[in-house]
């Protein structure tokens, strides 16, 4: 009698328990849209997603809506604007979305409706919550270069410069590493080579010591078929946003514009390359990607993975086809044979 009931609980016990929670990518069309391990819905709620109420701070674009009740955030998306926007919405029109509720949050931080911080965790909160096309994820996370013209610094990135020298290249990258506290930055050399050795290296980037906020601005001149880089420093987040206004209104992108006494404007020659490349892990070992990367670009090919994707804190997998076309995520970790 008791080996029956020991082996009744074990059946009941069995039946009770919950699947493990894992993200489902799903071939939708072109798209490869991830859904959540939880319930979608036209609406979601987040508590605790700011310290303290704040009033007139809602945002309403023709995208997603932000609506706070107290310290809870109500987040709203037409089931139709999951695909890109359905049928009849223009991809730009998506872009421009994305960064019109980009924008109005960071308008949110220097009203005080939320910190940085919260306002970051807000966006991954959002990504993880909401079944969307990988790549619109990806770009309401970090926002959309082309449609923005530059590319925000964070630790999630490091920072890669190729320079040409006199008889080879030389390749430097910049850590990135983040305050204690705030969103904050500090930028700094993290290792230098040239191809061959022994070249003496060109002098890399001057950074100023003073700065905490950087973005990589990408421009092209009156010719379309010339395509340029500069990178953008500054002691606050508001005179940076200022400075890149100033220098995308001009005609020509140049460092000789007036940006404000708490900006560097720091010049990238016209023969060099400056990228951000996001960190993943790839069998326990960091691994970095360019904006936008794929799981097939961080292993180097077709192979049989395992990918694990952050929600609400802790990992767990990403289920489906096509995992080698899932554009990557911070805190990504990806394992094969």
């Amino acid at each position: 009698m008791r080996v029956l009931s020991a082996s009744l609980a074990a059946i009941l016990l069995t039946a009770c328990r919950h699947p493990p929670l894992a993200y489902t990518l799903v071939p939708q069309g072109p798209q490869l849209i991830l859904t959540p391990p939880t319930r979608t819905a036209p609406e979601i709620e987040l508590p605790h997603s700011r310290l303290k109420p704040h009033l007139g701070c809602d945002i309403d674009t023709d995208w997603i809506s932000l609506r706070w009740t107290g310290k809870t955030a109500h987040i709203h998306m037409s089931p139709s604007d999951g695909d890109l926007g359905g049928p009849d919405r223009m991809f730009t029109d998506t872009l421009k979305s994305i960064e019109a509720f980009r924008a109005a949050l960071a308008s949110g931080v220097d009203k005080g409706c939320l910190s940085a911080e919260e306002r970051a965790r807000l966006i991954a909160a959002i990504t993880e919550r909401f079944a969307l096309p990988t790549m619109l994820a990806y770009q309401l996370r970090f926002g959309s270069f082309v449609q923005s013209g530059f590319v925000e610094l964070t630790p999630d990135y490091r920072l890669k410069v190729v320079s040409p020298l006199p008889s080879g290249v030389g390749v430097a990258y910049y850590s990135i590493t983040a305050a204690p506290k705030d969103d904050r930055i500090r930028l700094a050399l993290d290792s230098f080579t040239t191809s061959p050795p022994g070249i003496p290296p060109a002098t890399p980037l001057s950074l100023p010591p003073t700065a905490d906020y950087f973005r990589v601005l990408f421009w092209t001149s009156r010719s379309s078929a010339n395509h340029y880089a500069t990178i953008l420093a500054a002691e606050n987040r508001t005179a940076l946003e200022n400075a890149t206004r100033q220098f995308q209104a001009q005609p020509d992108g140049s460092c000789r514009v007036e940006l404000g006494p708490d900006v560097t404007c720091i010049p990238v020659p016209p023969a060099w390359a400056v990228n951000a490349e996001l960190r993943v892990r790839v069998n326990g070992s960091d691994a970095y990607v360019r904006i936008g990367g794929t799981v097939g670009d961080a292993v180097g090919g077709e192979r049989q993975v395992q990918v694990l994707r952050m929600f609400q804190g802790r990992p767990i997998p990403v289920k489906g086809e096509n995992l080698m076309r899932l554009v990557l995520m911070p805190g990504d970790q990806i394992s094969y044979p």
